[in-house]
């Protein structure tokens, strides 16, 4: 769900859900259903993100809404892709993130410029490897 405010300078996240500034505008997330490539909302959909966006950031509920839905790539085990291709060495993974992607760009894009630049990695990334399947 987009809200046309911006009352947040950082990501926010709640026991049911998370809000992302974006310039003039809140993104509230987040539903997970496994429907395929269908990008349909449902109404039960939008009112959870909606009760727990506007949990969250009260001030929300005021403002204009556009309920949405992306497709968010997941992996069998629900954990990240993040890694090199064990194969084609000049190939870096960093996907499958599923609904928390926005939510794990910061560290992700600083392990991947790590990854680029052959910085030592500060975190363990195996059960991330791109080869677990």
């Amino acid at each position: 769900m987009s809200y046309s405010v911006s009352p947040l300078r950082h990501v926010a996240y709640g026991p049911r859900g998370y809000l992302v500034p974006r310039g003039d505008r809140t993104i509230g997330g987040s539903t997970m259903e496994n429907v395929g490539f269908d990008t349909a909302t449902t109404p039960e959909g939008i009112k959870k993100v909606r009760a727990a966006s506007e949990e969250i950031c009260p001030d929300l509920a005021l403002s204009r809404r556009i309920a949405s839905a992306g497709l968010r790539p997941v992996t069998p085990d629900m954990l990240p892709m993040i890694g090199v291709d064990p194969e084609r060495h000049s190939l870096i993974y960093a996907c499958g993130h599923s609904r928390n992607g926005v939510l794990m760009a910061p560290l992700t894009g600083d392990i991947i410029a790590d990854l680029v630049t052959g910085t030592p990695l500060s975190r363990d990334l195996a059960q991330f490897r791109p080869d677990r399947f």
